[in-house]
Parts: C-alpha cells; structure tokens; sequence
C-alpha cells in the first residue's frame, strides 16, 4: 500500500478518483477540473 497526493494534474490518477466518487457520492467532478476552476487550492490524498 502507498499514500499519493496533490495527483490533480495527473489525467490517469484523477480519472481514478473521480470515478470512485461518482460510485461514492454519485457526482462528477471532472468539470470542474478541465473547465479551470481547480487552482491547485484543493490536494488529493489516496
């Protein structure tokens, strides 16, 4: 097992993670990321 983060800019690992929240939490945050509102204020940890 290994701890990642701050993997937003990384296309594979955030497909990754965003599809487990959509199973989650049932939405999407893909939009938010290629329509740039991500500004690098939020860091990813998994």
């Amino acid at each position: 097992m290994r701890l990642v983060k701050d993997y937003m800019n990384n296309d594979t690992m955030r497909h990754a993670l965003n599809e487990l929240t959509e199973k989650t939490f049932g939405f999407n945050f893909e939009s938010w990321v290629t329509n740039g509102y991500f500004e690098g204020d939020y860091i990813s940890y998994s």
